[in-house]
Order: C-alpha cells, then structure tokens, then sequence
C-alpha cells in the first residue's frame, strides 16, 4: 500500500519531509521473502549500509529494514563560498586557507519494522538524522547543526464482516 501526504512534514517524518511524504507500506509478503544486505562508499568519507529482512511463518507476515548513512562532507576551501575570501581573517578570525572539511557532516539511521498476524498489524519506525550546514556566514569551527528524531507507531485492527462490510481500528503514535 502506498500513501502520500503532501505539505510540509519535516517535524513528524525527519528533515528529508519538507515537501510532503511516501509512505509504503510494505507487509504484503506477495512475493515471498526478500533479505538483502547493500553498501557503498564514496567520496568524502561517504558509506552507506542498507539491510531488509522479510518473510513469513504462518499467518504471520514481517519486513524489517535498517539503514546507516554518514558523509564527512565536502571539503573545500572557504574562500571559494565567499565574494571576498580577503574578509576571512578580519571579520571572522579564520586563517586564508580554512576548508570546510568535517564543519558540513551528515549522519543518519533510520530503522523500520512492519508486521501482521490475520487480522492485526503494525508499523514501527524510527528515524535519526544529525546534518551540519553553513548558517549566514562561513562557521570555522563546527558547521551549524541540526539534530532531528523521530518516531512512529502505527497498529490496525481490520475484520471483513462480508463482502461490503469491514470493521477497521486504528491506533497511532509519533513523537
């Protein structure tokens, strides 16, 4: 099941939200279990690692993914983000050759489990993200930063009485 939510939702779903969310729900176990474990690296001390875990036994149906990023960040000079790299000494005590390496960081962990049995579900997911950036004018300690979490809790009841009518409950929790 896909649900979308637009408008501005980076307070409840991580700062990636800012337009609107894709929700997909992926407890349907249609096409057997799928386990996969990726990664990747790149520039900037950039790694990434992705795990999924799905399967059933029985009635009961589960999907868990996890995933980890972190990048160092670019690392460039400052003077090259300002019109006059000559006012770095001057107006903010910061040495001509300053670089933003390790000032514009992003780490991020985002963990989700879906499961059913019969008639019952739930959804939990939890979402970490620290991200460093430049505020108004080049910082030359740490970058500005921003550290958002969140969490969810999605469980439904639903009962087909027939084939027109359904019973549904619905239980939710965000933080």
């Amino acid at each position: 099941r896909i649900e979308v939510i637009r408008g501005p939702m980076s307070v409840i779903y991580g700062n990636g939200a800012f337009y609107g969310v894709i929700n997909i729900y992926t407890n349907d176990n249609t096409y057997g279990p799928i386990n996969m474990i990726e990664t990747a690296g790149g520039t900037y001390k950039t790694k990434k690692l992705f795990a999924r875990a799905a399967g059933s036994e029985g009635n009961f149906n589960y999907v868990f993914n996890g995933a980890i990023y972190y990048t160092y960040g670019m690392d460039e000079p400052l003077s090259k983000m300002m019109a006059a790299p000559s006012r770095l000494p001057t107006d903010y005590n910061a040495p001509l050759d300053s670089r933003t390496g390790s000032r514009l960081e992003d780490d991020a962990k985002y963990f989700n489990f879906s499961g059913s049995y019969k008639n019952f579900s739930i959804d939990v997911s939890y979402n970490e993200c620290k991200k460093e950036f430049y505020f108004a004018f080049p910082s030359v300690a740490d970058g500005s930063s921003n550290h958002t979490t969140a969490f969810h809790i999605f469980a439904k009841y639903r009962k087909e009485l027939s084939d027109v009518v359904s019973i549904e409950g619905k239980l939710s929790y965000s933080q």
